[in-house]
Order: C-alpha cells, then sequence, then structure tokens
C-alpha cells in the first residue's frame, strides 16, 4: 500500500515525466530480451546491453526530474519536463537505430550516416545539459520556499551533474572514452569500463548520478533534526569531498590509469 500511494503521489506531481520514465522501464525490458536472443558483438559486447543501460539510467533521472521540478513554477515546470523529454527520447531512439543496425552509437563517424545520428545525439544532449542548468540557475536566482537542506542538496546535486555532462563533451570532443588505448577491450562487467586503460565514463557516470546521492543524503540529514546551519555545513562537507574525489578519478582516467587496476 505504502508504495502504491507513494507512486500515485509522484504520478500526480508530473504526469509527463512519470509515464515518460515508467516507458523507459518498458523499453528496458524489452532491451533485456534483446541481450537473450541477440548473439551480436559490438566491440566484445552485446549490443542491447548499453540501450539497457541508457533505458534504466535515463528512467531514474526522469523521476528523480519529478523531484527536482516539484516546486518550482507550474509553466517552468512543464517547460523542461517537455523539453528534456524531447531530449533524452531522441538520444534513446537513436542509439536503439544504431544497436539495431550493429554498429556503435557514441563517437561513431565511420559513414556519413554514422556521423549525422552521433551529431544529432550531441545537439540535443547538449541542449539538455542546457536546461539542466536552467534549472540550476532558477533554484540560485530565485529559489522556491523549501527547507534550506533540501534546497542545498539539489544545488549540490545539479553542479555534479553538471560536471558529469561536461566530461561526457568531453568525452565527444575526443570521439572516445578510452585513453591510452582503443575504445573496446575487456572491461568491468554490465558497465563495461576499461580494466586495462583510462576510461572517462567512469567519472562520467559518477558526476551524473550525484543528483541521486545528494538528494539521498539531503534527506537523510533532514532526519537527523540537527538544525539547517549544521546540516548545511555538512551537506557542503560531503560536496566537497565528492567533487574532489570525482576529478582525482578524472584525473586518473586522463593519465590512462583504469578506475580498477
Amino acid at each position: 500500500m505504502l508504495i502504491r500511494e507513494t507512486l500515485h503521489q509522484i504520478k500526480l506531481k508530473n504526469l509527463l515525466l512519470f509515464y515518460s520514465a515508467n516507458i523507459c522501464i518498458l523499453l528496458s525490458l524489452l532491451s533485456i530480451l534483446g541481450i537473450f536472443f541477440d548473439t551480436r558483438l559490438i566491440l566484445g559486447i552485446n549490443p542491447w546491453i548499453k540501450v539497457l543501460k541508457f533505458d534504466v539510467s535515463i528512467g531514474i533521472y526522469l523521476f528523480t526530474l519529478i523531484w527536482i521540478l516539484k516546486d518550482l513554477h507550474p509553466r517552468f515546470i512543464r517547460e523542461i519536463s517537455f523539453k528534456t523529454v524531447i531530449c533524452l527520447f531522441v538520444e534513446i531512439f537513436l542509439i536503439t537505430i544504431q544497436a539495431i543496425r550493429g554498429v556503435t552509437s557514441h563517437f561513431n563517424q565511420s559513414t556519413a550516416l554514422d556521423g549525422i545520428i552521433f551529431s544529432v545525439m550531441g545537439i540535443f544532449i547538449t541542449y539538455n545539459t542546457y536546461l539542466i542548468g536552467k534549472v540550476l540557475y532558477k533554484l540560485i536566482k530565485t529559489p522556491p520556499h523549501i527547507p534550506l537542506i533540501h534546497l542545498r542538496a539539489l544545488q549540490y546535486g545539479l553542479i555534479t551533474l553538471l560536471y558529469g555532462s561536461f566530461i561526457g563533451g568531453y568525452m565527444s570532443s575526443q570521439t572516445g572514452h578510452s585513453v591510452g588505448m582503443k575504445d573496446g577491450g575487456p572491461g568491468l562487467f554490465f558497465v563495461n569500463w576499461n580494466t586495462l586503460a583510462g576510461d572517462l565514463r567512469v567519472p562520467h557516470f559518477i558526476g551524473l548520478h550525484g543528483i541521486q546521492v545528494f538528494m539521498i543524503l539531503g534527506f537523510l540529514i533532514s532526519c537527523l533534526n540537527i538544525g539547517k546551519s549544521i546540516g548545511s555545513k555538512i551537506l557542503l562537507g560531503c560536496f566537497i569531498a565528492f567533487i574532489t574525489a570525482n576529478t582525482l578519478i578524472l584525473i586518473e582516467a586522463l593519465n590512462g590509469l583504469p578506475f580498477i587496476h
């Protein structure tokens, strides 16, 4: 009953994001079927694993965005929600098309068509990064009347999200995620992070999902009832530690060292 009531509350806050996130869940189930029934390999891994990772990651982000936006102006919520869904579903669609074709989606410029697809993906994901920045600006410039701990958690989380997005932009400029060798080769289970060379996907992933980390931290700190001043300082300390750790991981990757040796 509690889970059903919680889902109902989430649904009422933003129908577009709620149903879009559920579509991602459905797509992830289809991707799992693809993993079992498609025996092809792209750079040594099943093509549907990448599709699954994006289905799940985007679905989590859309659910998260419901809570990020819920206290802002309704018109602003509608604008960000609609544009975000367009951007991310274009991304999912093109990654899926490339998986069906049996070729890589990111950094692929081997043919004119592949180059166009990669460029379109870049345009839409760059615009989505702009939307993230727009939400962060709104939360800083005209913050809603919410508890300070919750507000700081959203602000810090969005900064880490932007940090991870910029790392993604850098990967695109390098037309690859590996440092010290070509993309491909042995990697960690499922995520396939390179175990022989540096892999920029690691700090990219950590940065992107920092928003969920800080929202959870904000909730836990609020539950401690230690006062907003001390709570804010704890949250700031966690933010500095998080950014520092991810920067060190980024430097390690840029030096060609794998995340796990």
